[in-house]
């Protein structure tokens, strides 16, 4: 089977899993726990599946598709641990409606990409 037609099924079962364990650590405490999940083991478990998909379909240029993908899903997991401590991109009786999720977007952007600056 080409990576073509494998890995929208792929990214769509790991997003999905991705998503529902996060959601569920969302809250936990210590917070640098939340935080080590969503950077590190999270992105680290998805990588290795995904970079042995594609080492195992022969992807041209596998080490720097690989290197991007890892960025790529460290932001991510980064962003959807944010959104979700802020109340965003939830599913179940804690969700908003998906006019709600677009109206929050640019506000979490902004508080992701400069919530730093507040704590220096």
């Amino acid at each position: 089977m080409s990576l073509c037609l494998l890995n929208p099924y792929f990214v769509f079962f790991v997003s999905g899993l991705f998503g529902s364990i996060m959601q569920a650590f969302r809250n936990s405490q210590p917070q640098w726990r939340a935080f080590f999940l969503s950077a590190v083991l999270l992105p680290g478990i998805v990588q290795i599946a995904e970079a042995w998909l594609h080492w195992s379909l022969g992807t041209p240029r596998f080490l720097i598709t690989t290197a991007a993908s890892v960025l790529m899903t460290i932001l991510a997991g980064l962003f959807q641990w944010h959104a979700m401590r802020q109340g965003a991109m939830l599913v179940g009786e804690q969700s908003l409606t998906v006019a709600e999720e677009m109206r929050a977007i640019p506000g979490l952007l902004g508080s992701f990409l400069f919530g730093w600056a507040r704590l220096t």
